[in-house]
């Protein structure tokens, strides 16, 4: 059987009647039973949002509200015998729909290219050999091995332990880690209380296991909560400003079509050509192509920043990474070369020690818990010098975990003596040691003078850049199995030191990060001394003293008020523990900043699920990647910083197609719902409208593909709602004044026909915003920043379009359009360009004023 009932109590059976149950042995599937499997026990693939075909995309566009106005001006004017009318909004609708369907669905197939770099992995036991395999081809009957780290990816049962703990909160609530371990439970347990069983969702947060795969994919606990219970991260700042200008033009859109509604009334005109004028105003005033162009620029950020190394999981943060003013991250790998080397291994006296290294040899061989890259690089150490552990056995193990920070294990000598070998953070090591071993093999007391002596050595090692990790020993009693209660009265041996020399470039990179506006802040688990020393060797903290570097315990020491201000202040966190991570994130947060989070570990999950934007990179422990939004290829902060140019120029072009496409819908709707109080006719019939607004969103869709000017990229891009609704408010009034202009001499002045004063306000309201898409585009004080040629192009195509249709028969017949007299279209000229004259010299001023010189 591939696959047990949804009730089976598997917790409450032996290892032995769960392999009967599902059919396979310890020793693993084959891989041609995987596959016949395959098709009843998929795991997810975890990706950014599920990939839809061209049918669903056709759906999510008409799940658009403005489409649906569309359908309903259809239906009105069907119903009332108006047949031209609802063809011509069909045409249009059916256009809107597959420009933007179109556009969506090229933007989705890009994001699929980067699907392989967000599968997870891990090591199953298939064809009696351990392989890495993605997680989406496991099956029930899988034997899988998890190591400190490892994102749990299905619900099994544990087969073996070493010191395992499991983090689970997203399905218990409790933060700490959980002791797991073999055995039977009894039926009516909590899921707290079930120590044989791992959980998808949790990890791994200590020791290791074998687990036997029992559910997968949407069969799991995690599929079955998440199908029915969805928490989406916390909306991003530029989402949040999006949602409250929705509402703002949604207050003005209401008061604008009862206003308009109720005039037309009092003069007694059609209700149902009201109806349809308001609904063509409603339409025309919002930016019905927001959701496509964001889509569209976003997607193809995304593959831009994937060239250069970086890896968006979740699209929604690109506007985030644009915006970050703070970049947190710790030392190794990111401002160090992570090429860690044994520098020495010395006594508690500072002279170096073969004894002391060979300890360290010891741990790092015979434990099994951790693959840390300090142990891989002891190991390598000691097959360069072809060292091996004879003559030793392993009885026990402690793994390690972030509280301790420490491995323990219990060896067991030829002549049957039992000892055991500690090894982990000084800081933390030292204060379980008694006892010193002194240079002639003897064990002497730790007084507070040597112990004041033996920290000294350890912050001399420190302030040379050097990491630093204690090696202690004790007896062990043979009758009693190795646990956390023998960790106490060791004798310290000595200290291995480490080098990770600072990335040649890495100074030149912050310094490049601080002229874009980021602000880097290391937050580190080493002591202040190291920490201070690699800082400053990358100029990070130039002229700060060890005193000022913030450590967890003074961040216990000091309330979120507190926190707050000193974290503002403060360039380097030393002696942090995971929660102090977090604790220090969700400060800079609340002190208005947009805050990323670079992590690879376990104990970085925290402090990435506070972030905005939470990044990890590619051979990061599985549950860091999980938590991430963005993944680097490379652990890098070059590679990031290219990234944030691109999170910047998707948002400096989302943040354009919102000021050209608003200031001018507003300038021109205001002017039609003025124009139909005022005039006899309405200024635009509503299928003019609908055609207008169709056209101007053409070149609009090029917007994702505009360059943007190197000195917008230097800046960190805020969301400011103020300035942006002070901006379309400034440009929408002269949009209006020229309206008005171009009113008094149609009708006052020459007292046109209706026909030609509507072809000619067509004319003029789609060549103003056409010139807006050019002048806004480029960089708003100089005329070299051109717009790319796909917009000038375009819009050119488009102004063309507006001027030929009045003399075209069709239009004429269908859209009421009448050909222009030389001077109209004269007057539409002249007035088109001084308009765009205006608008250069309104946003010098306007960007001059808000102390804007971009």
């Amino acid at each position: 059987m591939a696959d047990p009932p949804q009730d089976y109590p598997f917790w409450t059976k032996t290892t032995e009647e769960i392999q009967q149950q599902l059919d396979c042995t310890l020793n693993g599937l084959r891989t041609a039973q995987a596959e016949k499997r395959q098709t009843k026990g998929k795991s997810p693939t975890f990706f950014q949002k599920a990939f839809i075909g061209h049918w669903g995309w056709l759906g999510r566009s008409w799940a658009s509200p403005l489409l649906w106005l569309l359908f309903v001006a259809i239906s009105l004017a069907a119903i009332l015998g108006q047949t031209q009318e609802a063809i011509l909004i069909g045409i249009i609708l059916i256009g809107s729909t597959l420009l933007t369907t179109t556009q969506e669905w090229r933007a989705q197939k890009a994001l699929e290219k980067l699907q392989q770099w967000l599968v997870l992995k891990t090591l199953v036991l298939r064809d009696q050999r351990w392989q890495s395999l993605p997680i989406n081809q496991l099956v029930p009957g899988d034997r899988i091995r998890l190591h400190p780290g490892d994102w749990i990816p299905a619900d099994g049962i544990i087969i073996t332990s070493n010191q395992l703990t499991i983090v689970q909160a997203s399905l218990t609530g409790e933060p700490q880690p959980t002791p797991k371990f073999p055995g039977v439970v009894a039926g009516n347990a909590s899921i707290a209380e079930r120590h044989n069983v791992l959980y998808m969702g949790s990890s791994v947060y200590g020791g290791s296991a074998d687990m036997l795969v029992v559910y997968t994919g949407p069969n799991t606990l995690w599929g079955e909560i998440s199908a029915t219970l969805q928490q989406p991260r916390p909306i991003s700042e530029f989402n949040r400003g999006i949602k409250q200008l929705g509402l703002i033009l949604l207050y003005i859109v209401t008061i604008m079509l009862v206003v308009t509604l109720a005039f037309n009334q009092w003069q007694k005109r059609p209700l149902m050509d009201g109806l349809l004028f308001c609904l063509a105003l409603a339409i025309g005033l919002s930016p019905e192509m927001l959701p496509a162009i964001v889509s569209i620029t976003v997607a193809k950020g995304a593959m831009a920043m994937s060239r250069v190394g970086v890896i968006v999981r979740r699209l929604e943060v690109m506007e985030d990474l644009g915006t970050m003013t703070v970049l947190c991250t710790d030392k190794t790998g990111t401002l160090t070369q992570a090429s860690m080397v044994v520098h020495d291994a010395i006594d508690t006296h500072g002279s170096s020690s073969l004894d002391i290294r060979q300890l360290g040899w010891s741990n790092a061989m015979l434990q099994s818990s951790s693959s840390s890259a300090l142990d891989q690089v002891l190991i390598q150490d000691a097959q360069h010098h072809q060292w091996q552990p004879q003559g030793l056995t392993k009885i026990g193990e402690l793994g390690y975990d972030f509280f301790r920070q420490r491995i323990t294990i219990e060896i067991q000598d030829e002549k049957g003596d039992r000892f055991i070998i500690t090894k982990g953070a000084a800081h933390k090591l030292l204060d379980l040691c008694t006892h010193e071993r002194t240079q002639t093999h003897s064990t002497a007391e730790i007084s507070t003078v040597r112990r004041a002596q033996i920290n000294q050595l350890c912050q001399e090692q420190g302030q040379q850049g050097r990491r630093v990790l204690a090696l202690a020993t004790r007896e062990k009693q043979q009758s009693t199995a190795l646990s956390v209660d023998d960790e106490h009265h060791f004798v310290l041996e000595g200290f291995l030191t480490f080098d990770d020399p600072p990335k040649p470039d890495a100074l030149h990179t912050i310094r490049e990060l601080n002229n874009r506006g980021v602000e880097v802040k290391m937050i580190t688990g080493d002591q202040a001394s190291v920490a201070l020393q690699i800082a400053q060797s990358v100029g990070l903290a130039r002229g700060l003293q060890a005193s000022s570097i913030l450590c967890g315990h003074h961040i216990d020491l000091l309330d979120d008020a507190a926190l707050c201000q000193r974290a503002a202040i403060t360039p380097i966190f030393a002696q942090t523990e995971p929660h102090h991570k977090a604790r220090i994130i969700r400060a800079l947060r609340h002190s208005g900043q947009i805050v990323g989070y670079l992590g690879d570990g376990l104990n970085d999950v925290p402090a990435l699920q506070a972030a905005h934007v939470a990044v990890s990179v590619h051979n990061a422990a599985q549950v860091a990647r999980q938590s991430a939004d963005v993944v680097l290829t490379k652990n890098d902060l070059r590679v990031l910083s290219r990234g944030i140019d691109e999170g910047r120029r998707t948002f400096a072009n989302t943040r354009k197609y919102l000021t050209v496409t608003t200031s001018a819908n507003l300038g021109n709707m205001l002017s039609m719902a003025i124009g139909s109080i005022l005039l006899p006719f309405f200024p635009m019939s509503s299928g003019q409208i609908l055609l207008n607004n169709l056209l101007s969103d053409v070149p609009a869709l090029f917007l994702s593909v505009d360059r943007v000017p190197s000195e917008i990229i230097q800046k960190s891009q805020r969301w400011q709602l103020t300035d942006f609704v002070r901006t379309i408010l400034a440009f929408g009034l002269i949009s209006s004044g020229f309206d008005a202009a171009l009113f008094g001499l149609l009708s006052f002045t020459w007292g046109v026909s209706e026909a030609e004063f509507q072809t000619a306000w067509f004319q003029f309201s789609l060549l103003t915003e056409l010139i807006t898409i050019i002048l806004l585009c480029r960089s708003k004080t100089r005329w070299e920043n051109l717009p790319s040629a796909p917009i000038v192009l375009s819009c050119v195509i488009v102004g063309l379009l507006a001027l030929m249709m009045p003399v075209c028969s069709f239009t004429q017949m269908t859209l009421s359009f009448e050909s222009l007299r030389w001077p109209y279209l004269i007057c539409v000229l002249l007035l088109s360009l001084a308009y765009g004259v205006c608008i250069e010299s309104a946003k010098t001023m306007l960007h001059r004023y808000s102390g804007n010189n971009e």
